[in-house]
C-alpha cells in the first residue's frame, strides 16, 4: 500500500491554500489543481519504486519472557537495495505487554543491516500473541511511503519471575544464602523409613523392637529401616476469585506462583519429589510427585497459563483429591488467600481433616491495606465505620489462623516482598525437624 509522506501532506496543504485563493481568480485554481496532481503523481511513483523484497525485517526474541521483568525485543532491518531508505517500524503490543515505545525510525544505507531494540515488560503470565509488524519505507524526501505488514503472528510464553531462583542458585553455590534471608538448617540425625522385619540380634537397639510382631511370633522381632532419601512435597495452588486481588504490580496468584516455583526447585535440590495440585471450585490439575527434568518441565508448563478464575474456592474438593491421590504421608503446601472470613473458616475446618495424615503448611499474603485502615485514626464518622469494619475482619481472620494452628496446621504469612524467603525457611525448618 502507498500512503502520502510528510512532505506530500505539507505540499497538498499548500495546494489547498492556492485553491482557496483561486476562488477569485480561475487561473490560480487551475494552477493549484495541476500542482496537487503533480504532487500525488510523485508520491505514487516514489512509493511504487520501493520493493518489498529489498527491505526485510526479522524479530529476535529474548531467551525467555518473565512477568514484570523488562526485556529487549530486537528488530533486524536489512536493506538489499542500491539506495538508502528511511524505515519507520511499528510493533503493536498485546494488552498484557507494556512497551515504552511501539516502534522506531531509522535510516538504512544500501546493503546495510541495522538492529534496533524495544523495551517490553510483560504484565501477565501465559501465552501471548504478537501481531505482524507495520513497516513504512520512504526516501529522505518523504514524498511517497510504501507500507506493508512484515513478519507473521507469533506466540510467546511469559514465565513466572525467575530472578529470585537464579539469585538463589548463585548464592547457594557461593554458600551465601543469608543475603536472601534464608537460614541454614543443621540436620539432626538421619531420616528412617521402615523396610522389613527380622529376628532380634544382640546388637539391635531396644527402641527398634517391634512389640506387636514379637507378641505374634512369640520371639523378639526387630524393625529394619533404610535411610530416607526423598519425601513427597505437594504444592496446592488456589486460583479462585480471591487470588486475582492485586499484590503490588502483580496479582496474589502471581506472587504465590513465584514462591511455589522457588520452593519446587529447592525441594528437588534436596532430593525430594515435588507434585502439583491446582484448584478453584474444583481441582483442575494433579501432577504426581517427581524429581526428574520432565517433572520440572511439566510443573512449570502447568503454572505458566494458570490465571485467576472468578469462582469461590472449594477446599472440600482439594481435601477429597488429596485423600484419594496421596495415600502416604507428604508435606503439603496450600497457597491460598484467606482474607475472606467465610473462606478462612472453611479452610480451617477442611485442613483439620488432612493434618492428621500429612504435614500441612498454609501460605497466605498479609492484607496491608486492611491493616492500614484498621490502625488509622478516623477523622469523620465514615472513617470510623471503615476502621471498625477492618478491625473486625482482622480479628475474625486471626481467630481462623489460630484454629488452623490448633489443628496442627502450620501457617506462613508474609508481605509480597518477603513471601518467597518465608516459604523456603519454613520448608527447611520442617526438613530439619524431620516432621515427615
Amino acid at each position: 500500500m502507498i500512503v502520502p509522506g510528510r512532505t506530500t501532506l505539507m505540499l497538498l496543504i499548500a495546494g489547498a491554500v492556492l485553491c482557496l485563493a483561486g476562488a477569485a481568480r480561475p487561473e490560480l485554481l487551475y494552477a493549484a489543481l495541476l500542482f496537487d496532481a503533480m504532487v500525488i503523481g510523485l508520491c505514487v511513483l516514489e512509493g511504487a519504486s520501493f520493493k518489498q523484497a529489498e527491505i526485510s525485517v526479522e524479530r529476535r526474541w529474548p531467551a525467555r519472557l518473565q512477568i514484570d521483568r523488562e526485556s529487549t525485543l530486537e528488530f533486524v532491518i536489512t536493506n538489499r537495495g542500491k539506495r538508502g531508505v528511511l524505515v519507520r517500524l511499528r510493533q503493536p503490543w498485546p494488552r498484557s505487554i507494556a512497551g515504552l515505545d511501539d516502534g522506531a525510525d531509522v535510516f538504512v544505507e544500501p546493503l546495510e543491516t541495522v538492529t534496533i531494540g524495544l523495551k517490553v515488560t510483560p504484565r501477565r503470565r501465559g501465552s501471548v500473541e504478537f501481531s505482524p509488524m507495520t513497516m513504512d519505507v520512504s526516501s529522505r524526501h518523504r514524498l511517497g511511503v510504501r507500507r506493508w505488514a512484515a513478519g507473521e503472528r507469533q506466540a510467546m510464553t511469559v514465565y513466572p519471575d525467575l530472578r529470585q531462583l537464579t539469585e538463589y542458585q548463585q548464592l547457594q553455590r557461593s554458600r551465601a544464602l543469608m543475603q536472601l534471608g534464608v537460614h541454614r538448617q543443621r540436620q539432626i540425625g538421619t531420616g528412617r523409613e521402615f523396610e522389613q522385619l527380622r529376628d532380634y540380634l544382640p546388637d539391635d537397639q531396644f527402641r527398634d523392637v517391634n512389640w506387636k510382631a514379637t507378641a505374634r511370633r512369640m520371639k523378639p522381632v526387630t524393625n529394619l529401616y533404610h535411610a530416607e532419601r526423598s519425601r513427597d512435597v505437594l504444592l496446592c495452588i488456589d486460583f479462585g476469585r480471591m487470588m486475582g486481588n492485586p499484590a503490588g504490580a502483580m496479582t496474589t496468584l502471581d506472587r504465590m506462583i513465584d514462591a511455589a516455583v522457588m520452593l519446587a526447585d529447592t525441594s528437588m535440590r534436596h532430593g525430594d519429589r515435588v507434585g502439583l495440585v491446582t484448584f478453584a471450585d474444583r481441582v483442575a490439575t494433579v501432577i504426581k510427585p517427581g524429581n526428574s527434568d520432565a517433572s520440572r518441565q511439566l510443573l512449570m508448563q502447568s503454572l505458566v497459563d494458570l490465571q485467576p478464575k472468578g469462582v469461590f474456592t472449594s477446599y472440600t474438593a482439594l481435601v477429597q483429591t488429596l485423600r484419594r491421590r496421596q495415600s502416604h504421608r507428604a508435606l503439603v503446601f496450600v497457597f491460598t488467600d484467606f482474607n475472606d472470613p467465610q473462606l478462612a473458616s472453611e479452610l480451617a475446618e477442611r485442613m483439620r481433616l488432612i493434618s492428621r495424615r500429612h504435614v500441612v503448611v498454609v501460605v497466605g499474603l498479609r492484607d496491608g491495606l486492611m491493616a492500614k485502615v484498621a490502625g488509622a485514626t478516623p477523622v469523620r464518622s465514615e472513617g470510623l465505620y471503615a476502621t471498625l469494619a477492618a478491625g473486625q475482619l482482622l480479628a475474625e481472620r486471626d481467630a481462623d489462623v489460630l484454629r488452623l494452628i490448633k489443628s496442627s496446621v502450620n501457617v506462613t504469612e508474609a508481605d509480597p516482598r518477603t513471601l518467597t524467603v518465608r516459604v523456603i525457611n519454613r520448608y527447611l525448618s520442617i526438613q530439619q525437624r524431620q516432621l515427615l
